[in-house]
């Protein structure tokens, strides 16, 4: 069938434009990136999850100093945007008792930094 998708993946960070022309010309199974970046070095944390799998909540430990619009933003794993919170402090808890059980991507926004980590709800 032409102009279905076989298969598509998330990053956690914008790729580069070397990057995008070789996910074109090779097979997706080819492009597998988690984290690492052009120069082979992990990427950093710029927060801490815990507790992780979490029941009603999780707390959010960041390493930068916060900017007056940083928040945390909660996807299912289907990317539909389940929980958006403000971050106001550096060792802030989120309560998602709200949210069904299952495997989330939390996304912190602090000014020009988005970094991105997984989270099981029990």
């Amino acid at each position: 069938m032409k102009g279905s998708i076989d298969e598509f993946k998330i990053f956690n960070r914008a790729l580069s434009a070397e990057e995008v022309i070789n996910a074109m010309q090779f097979p997706p199974s080819v492009l597998a990136i988690d984290k690492v970046d052009i120069t082979g070095e992990e990427e950093p944390n710029y927060f801490i999850v815990y507790p992780n799998p979490a029941q009603d909540h999780f707390t959010i430990a960041t390493k930068d100093q916060l900017e007056k619009n940083a928040n945390i933003r909660v996807y299912n794993n289907i990317g539909n945007l389940m929980l958006t919170q403000k971050v106001t402090n550096d060792n802030q808890t989120i309560y998602i008792d709200c949210i069904p059980t299952g495997l989330y991507i939390l996304q912190l926004t602090n000014g020009n930094v988005v970094s991105a980590q997984k989270l099981l709800k029990e």
